[in-house]
């Protein structure tokens, strides 16, 4: 069992060190880098993961992992549905919050 243990250990483990944010972060680092990630309308609502008829599935959770890196921050926020991408964009441009 120990050697089992000793071995796990030594694994590489992967860990993101930047911070994905679901809304825009209260305190900003001035000296750190963000990303804005808005999606498509199809995720607009309460599902993460619908399903075009031509496109297939549109994984929000993996594509947010997928474009994570340690040298920024990743800010991806799921809109509610109905909602209007251009004035989320100009709120977020504005550096409004909520």
């Amino acid at each position: 069992m120990k050697r089992i243990l000793i071995i796990l250990s030594l694994l590489p483990v992967h860990v993101n060190a930047a911070n994905l944010y679901a809304e825009f972060p209260d305190e900003i680092d001035a000296n750190a880098k963000y990303v804005i990630y808005s999606h498509g309308y199809i995720v607009e609502g309460t599902n993460p993961r619908p399903v075009h008829p031509r496109w297939g599935v549109y994984d929000f959770p993996r594509i947010k992992d997928a474009i994570r890196d340690e040298s920024y921050h990743l800010i991806a926020h799921h809109r509610p549905q109905e909602s209007n991408p251009i004035e989320f964009a100009e709120k977020l441009f504005d550096g409004e919050r909520g």
